[in-house]
């Protein structure tokens, strides 16, 4: 594990390549894994649960009115989130991109699975990619997600990839970041333990701003989080805690959203 303290600028030709051969060996067991290298008390569908309803409030605020939005899941993986913008009414269509093979193939069993549901009475389309690069020309997305993916990045492509994500962001849209803090010891801990994140290099927050500083994003929300559990903050008191000291690098996580910008699309929303 290794902590990037260095900004980069963008050099041409250069792809956002992960760690494909790493995840192709955990797809099948990756939460078992994760579970393993928590402590006693905190299990990783915690934080998935509370991602997925960052994700539901993303949509709840920023388009309340929508019901056709297009979604691009960065890191797709497993297809967890995927799953989860499933059953939003808001969300039509659905793509994800994962340089894992076998993440892919699971990720597109678990939501071919969904669709075919007796009863389902939304059906999403869906569709998975292996490189950014593989996308439609011209696609464009309201809503793109990248989850702990950037530090599975190096960081010499990091700007690059960035980029390449704003190109897919369409005006008015959403792109949302969530990342580990490598200002917290117990972060940096628990990523130097995990098989598949030794190779990893922490992004701070301050960087990941960098990245995306750009003329038409504009940054919306901007926190650390995880001072406590996911699992913790379903008591009023500790919530609250966790809201107050957002500001403070303190927390074990941190999250980001952008908006694209645009004039006349930001003076139609309600």
């Amino acid at each position: 594990m290794r902590y990037d303290r260095g900004r980069h600028t963008p050099t041409a030709a250069v792809g956002c390549n992960m760690q494909n051969k790493t995840f192709d060996a955990y797809a099948d067991h990756y939460e078992k894994v994760l579970n393993r290298h928590l402590p006693p008390g905190m299990e990783h569908a915690d934080f998935f649960t509370q991602k997925r309803e960052w994700m539901h409030l993303l949509i709840k605020r920023f388009f309340p009115l929508r019901s056709n939005l297009k979604y691009l899941d960065f890191g797709c993986g497993i297809g967890s989130l995927c799953e989860a913008m499933i059953e939003n009414p808001h969300v039509s269509e659905i793509v994800g991109v994962d340089e894992s093979s076998e993440s892919r193939r699971m990720a597109c069993e678990r939501i071919s699975q969904l669709n075919q549901r007796p009863g389902s009475s939304q059906k999403v389309g869906f569709q998975v990619y292996e490189k950014i690069s593989d996308l439609p020309a011209g696609a464009q997305f309201d809503l793109i997600t990248a989850f702990n993916v950037f530090h599975h990045i190096t960081p010499k492509k990091r700007a690059d990839c960035a980029q390449e994500l704003t190109k897919y962001l369409s005006d008015g849209g959403i792109l949302a970041v969530w990342e580990h803090n490598p200002w917290n010891p117990f972060t940096r801990f628990l990523v130097r333990i995990c098989p598949f994140d030794r190779d990893a290099s922490l992004m701070p927050r301050s960087q990941a701003i960098e990245l995306w500083r750009v003329d038409d994003l504009e940054l919306q929300i901007n926190e650390y989080i995880n001072i406590t559990p996911p699992s913790f903050q379903r008591f009023k008191a500790v919530l609250a805690i966790e809201e107050s000291l957002g500001g403070l690098p303190l927390g074990a996580q941190y999250r980001l959203a952008f908006i694209k910008t645009n004039k006349r699309v930001l003076d139609e929303r309600p």
